[in-house]
């Protein structure tokens, strides 16, 4: 590493953020003769609401690396396996009922393939969906995990992601942190103090004394008590952006049986923004995202329950105010944000956790680049910038493409008069010829997600280009693309069922 590492690390706040952040440290530096000294706080009277969390692959990457076993954590968090995003509802009347998002074009350059599909359904009627041209919206359709029954845990030969109850995903991680030495301290945090140079120089809590440490990572969520309260750092809000700025959430949804295990987070639209379903081992998380300048929460509640067809004596109903943007700086001083405390974009793409991860790594890549604290955090702050800028655009495409125009937030979605210059230019040249490779391999949502993604959200909303690409070679005929859906339909039903896995009959 170019830049010394330090010799204590200070973790304010547990949850899915601290707890990563511990593990991600502990698993980096712990075989080191001068391993940091990592001690997490966190207040008992913090509590977590374990609403059912969606994630994306590299999750899986993550924690392969730092060595936990995946059918353990999997089973401790009721955690399932993702296969794709089934967005229904957002096209509007005139559009198919639903789409997928599939996790498994990820990284992949399919751009030429969208080509031989734009195509065929052009000038040979070919009516197949784009998005059923790839494993994970089969996988969805059938119910099918992303195993085929004898890969190992953590292996596989396609890419995908987890459905998991984040507070016990939290709970397990602790456990990992408490047998390799992470020290956890339980209290509740009654104060920050700051040095003559601006620094934060202790924690105060109220029964285990000051804690003092070389670097302060704050995983306070919303409240950002450090990076924001100590410190000072503005916060800049996307509500201009982006409409949706609530959420209510029942969490006890029960399963059903195997058969209700999908493989799919679905997202619906409704009224004032789209609710989410998302299949536990357990239960069902569900939970309504919606704008609060268009609904009062009982009456979000109310459409909610009407949708998913739940009375008033189901479920336990929790109300969360999202602070979505992001700090102007994420690393400020000696203390690094990671998760809400450093900024939120609503769940429809799983990015999260995403985010926090990314928060973690790239302060390691930091510190392996850059030997100046100053370099470090220049770095750092523009990288961690450009990823949430970068899921912004990616998020409100999804709203601003929408065919849908049955309520006011709907038609103001539809009709944005703040869509970002940097989006703006991609819809600009898409609707033009959809030569848009360049735009979107220079966009900062490619350290999320793919060009492929783009297009499955492009053609799932049936907004496709005016013209062919120019100079675009046509190396597939309807029949090549319908055989290839054939082959993927036909392979995704010999996938084991989720609970084969867990019951040892996979892996």
């Amino acid at each position: 590493m170019k830049g010394k590492h330090p010799a204590s690390v200070v973790i304010v706040g547990g949850g899915t953020a601290g707890w990563m952040t511990a593990s991600v440290l502990s698993r980096a530096w712990g075989n080191r003769e001068d391993a940091p000294v990592i001690t997490l706080v966190e207040s008992p009277q913090v509590a977590t609401v374990g609403v059912g969390e969606s994630s994306i692959p590299p999750l899986r990457t993550l924690l392969s690396i730092i060595g936990v076993d995946e059918k353990k954590w999997m089973r401790h968090a009721n955690a399932t396996f993702k296969s794709a995003l089934k967005l229904s509802g957002w096209g509007g009347k005139s559009s198919r009922p639903y789409y997928y998002h599939p996790l498994f074009c990820w990284g992949e350059n399919e751009t030429s393939f969208f080509d031989d599909w734009l195509h065929a359904r052009r000038h040979e009627g070919f009516n197949e969906p784009f998005d059923f041209c790839f494993y994970g919206s089969h996988l969805a359709e059938a119910g099918k995990a992303p195993k085929m029954g004898h890969e190992a845990p953590n292996a596989g030969r396609m890419q995908y992601a987890y459905h998991l109850d984040a507070a016990l995903c939290a709970d397990y991680l602790r456990g990992w942190c408490s047998d390799r030495g992470i020290r956890h301290v339980l209290d509740h945090v009654t104060g920050i103090s700051l040095d003559d140079k601006g620094r934060v120089a202790n924690v105060h809590t109220r029964q285990s004394g000051d804690l003092k440490g070389d670097i302060y990572f704050d995983c306070t969520g919303f409240r950002g008590l450090i990076i924001n309260q100590a410190l000072g750092e503005p916060f800049e809000s996307y509500s201009d952006v982006l409409f949706c700025d609530s959420a209510v959430a029942i969490s006890s949804f029960p399963q059903t049986g195997v058969g209700s295990l999908g493989s799919e987070t679905t997202a619906t639209a409704l009224s004032a923004g789209w609710s989410w379903d998302i299949p536990l081992q357990n239960r069902h998380g569900t939970g309504y995202v919606f704008s609060s300048g268009e609904l009062e929460p009982d009456e979000a509640e109310r459409e909610l329950r009407q949708h998913i067809g739940v009375d008033v004596e189901q479920g336990d109903t929790h109300l969360i105010k999202m602070r979505v943007g992001r700090c102007r700086r994420a690393w400020v001083a000696n203390c690094v944000s990671v998760g809400l405390s450093t900024g939120f974009i609503e769940p429809l793409e799983s990015t999260s956790i995403f985010c926090i991860q990314s928060g973690i790594v790239e302060y390691l890549r930091c510190l392996g680049q850059y030997e100046s604290e100053a370099e470090q955090q220049t770095a750092y702050n523009k990288r961690i910038g450009d990823l949430f800028e970068g899921i912004r655009d990616f998020v409100l495409a999804h709203y601003h493409l929408s065919g849908r125009d049955d309520s006011e937030f709907w038609r103001a979605c539809r009709h944005h008069a703040n869509v970002p210059d940097s989006l703006q230019t991609i819809l600009e040249r898409w609707d033009e010829d959809g030569d848009v490779d360049d735009l979107l391999l220079a966009h900062p949502s490619t350290a999320i997600v793919g060009k492929t993604s783009w297009l499955c959200i492009f053609a799932g909303l049936d907004r496709l280009p005016g013209r062919e690409r120019k100079g675009a070679l046509k190396g597939a005929t309807s029949k090549d693309l319908m055989r290839r859906i054939e082959e993927l339909r036909a392979d995704a039903a010999l996938h084991a069922d989720h609970f084969a896995y867990f019951n040892g009959n996979s892996g």
